[in-house]
């Protein structure tokens, strides 16, 4: 399916990045999040919400959503004395948070969670910056931010380490706290049925909501979604026409590369991925296998044969976007070449970085989810490109041996 003796040309835009340089796109900082107030329920009560209409949420989560607003909005220093809160957190000082993907593929736990507590669920990273460099709440949506009054260390509070300290929170009834917070952590899944399931609910399951539920809580800043936007267009990506592959090179699992020779460096979250030698060799393995599994999904699912790539390496990108599909396929791989390595985002923020800097895990993550099908095999990013896109049933992992004839497990 993949013919990579062929000369190589290429048969896609190679399209360069460096988002930081977009003056047009980046004119944020801490001082100009203030700028993009979203849209809020507190000041339109009668707007419609996110969640109002939405078949996809049962009826008790939507009752909270709704709970949720009516607290939020009449909370203030003053007058939240009887309000409970739940905090999501990745905090410098924690050390390690997990990247994009690891923080935020919880958030159906973290509901369910303050759900059954009466908690006001809200976010706070400080790691690589803070949330709202990257996110907002969208029209009439969640605030999830942390108000500036609600300085945690001040208050009643408990730091919970794992989802099993929620559930012995919920089972004890114990809502003495005034604020409770928890670092990421899983198994999450494990914890959302086991919740799910006292409420004799099965039939919300962990991907059919988890699209809804982040839309009802997330969007993208302005200038990021500026940047998806933009990348669609030029590489004529249209949403639900194209799969969407990612390769995770770097996962230190991978067996992609030896340790002594990349010089005992954390490749995983510190990059310096050597893409030559055996390590190409093995990667170059795993990227054919992903791209003839995309292959096999496009010709099945897809009218235009479109393949977006993306890796966490941009060696492994420029490659890919390099391959001649030769006679036997009518593959047409796309995607973006990155002038350097995607940074983790459990990477600390070096005093030479801002936060642009991280906006390309985004756009990627966005592009990828945009696809009809997804495939991925290590870590967390590409699943979560499954989980926010229109079909997750849609996705293979090219490493599970249930999937090696590339059929999607629904």
């Amino acid at each position: 399916l993949l013919n990579t003796s062929s000369t190589v040309s290429s048969t896609a835009p190679n399209l360069q990045t460096s988002i930081c340089g977009d003056s047009h796109l980046v004119n944020r900082s801490s001082e100009t999040i203030a700028l993009h107030k979203p849209l809020s329920p507190c000041d339109n009560p009668a707007a419609p919400r996110p969640w109002s209409n939405n078949t996809d949420l049962p009826d008790y989560i939507k009752e909270y959503f709704d709970w949720h607003v009516e607290t939020t909005c009449k909370a203030t220093a003053h007058s939240h004395t009887d309000v409970k809160y739940l905090i999501v957190q990745c905090l410098k000082e924690f050390g390690t948070c997990g990247g994009l993907s690891d923080r935020l593929r919880q958030l159906p736990a973290y509901i369910i969670a303050a759900y059954k507590m009466k908690r006001v669920l809200l976010y706070q990273w400080t790691k690589p910056c803070a949330i709202e460099e990257f996110f907002m709440s969208p029209p009439f949506g969640i605030n999830w931010t942390v108000p500036e009054w609600l300085e945690v260390p001040t208050r009643s509070y408990a730091q919970i380490q794992m989802f099993k300290g929620l559930s012995k929170y919920i089972a004890n009834n114990d809502f003495t706290k005034e604020v409770l917070t928890i670092k990421i952590q899983y198994p999450a899944v494990v914890f959302y049925n086991e919740q799910i399931g006292s409420l004799g609910d099965r039939r919300n399951s962990y991907t059919r909501v988890y699209r809804s539920l982040f839309n009802c809580m997330f969007a993208l800043v302005p200038q990021i979604q500026s940047m998806v936007n933009e990348r669609m267009e030029h590489l004529t990506l249209t949403p639900g026409t194209y799969v969407s592959v990612h390769v995770r090179a770097r996962h230190p699992d991978s067996g992609h590369y030896n340790v002594t020779k990349h010089k005992d460096k954390k490749i995983d979250k510190s990059g310096g991925l050597l893409f030559e030698g055996q390590t190409k060799e093995l990667i170059i393995s795993t990227v054919e296998k992903a791209l003839n599994c995309a292959s096999i999904l496009s010709n099945s699912s897809t009218s235009t044969n479109k393949i977006y790539f993306a890796s966490d390496s941009h060696h492994v990108n420029q490659y890919a976007l390099l391959l001649n599909n030769g006679s036997s396929s009518s593959m047409h791989i796309t995607g973006i070449s990155h002038r350097k390595e995607p940074l983790h985002f459990d990477k600390p923020m070096d005093d030479n970085e801002k936060p642009c800097d991280f906006y390309d895990s985004f756009v990627d993550i966005w592009l990828l989810s945009s696809a009809k099908c997804t495939v991925s095999g290590l870590g967390g990013y590409g699943l979560l490109a499954a989980y926010l896109s229109k079909d997750p049933t849609c996705h293979i992992n090219y490493l599970n041996k249930r999937q090696q004839d590339c059929s999607p497990q629904n």
